[in-house]
């Protein structure tokens, strides 16, 4: 910013201010406050998940592999969701020749490519939201079976 308070703009040579920086912000901020009492709330629940083990492991255990299997499968069930909104904007903006297609409610504001550019763009939102698809059925296939094996334990 010049030194009389105003905005730069593209005439000084440096990048305008977003206007939304403020939007943009507290939207990061909210995120990393809500993380952090969520971490809280997860160790606190892990601390009374450890208490029950030293009395009833077995039903300890039962209540964690319950834990594991919900929460993979939403944690990773949206991941893969995303991965295919992805996939299917960036086909239909390789079919249209332009990136992001004026129909995504993905990609609100962002840089359009058109043309060949929109197509080397879309084949690489392709294969990067088939990979986020192949990632997260990965990560729900591992978690699923971690649960699994952590019921079939009975030792004490």
């Amino acid at each position: 910013m010049p030194s009389d308070g105003a905005p730069l703009d593209e005439a000084d040579g440096a990048a305008p201010v977003p206007r939304d920086l403020k939007r943009r912000t507290g939207v990061v901020v909210g995120a990393i406050a809500i993380g952090l009492v969520l971490q809280l709330l997860l160790r606190r629940h892990l601390a009374d998940l450890q208490l029950q083990a030293a009395s009833d492991p077995i039903a300890a255990r039962a209540q964690l592999a319950g834990e594991l299997r919900i929460g993979g499968l939403a944690l990773f069930g949206l991941t893969a969701l995303l991965g295919g909104a992805w996939t299917v904007t960036a086909i239909q903006g390789w079919r249209l020749g332009r990136f992001p297609p004026r129909s995504s409610w993905l990609w609100s504001r962002t840089r359009v490519f058109t043309g060949p550019a929109a197509r080397w763009v879309a084949i690489v939102g392709a294969v990067l939201g088939v990979t986020l698809i192949g990632c997260s059925l990965a990560g729900m296939a591992l978690t699923l079976e971690m649960a699994t094996r952590l019921l079939a334990c009975r030792a004490t």
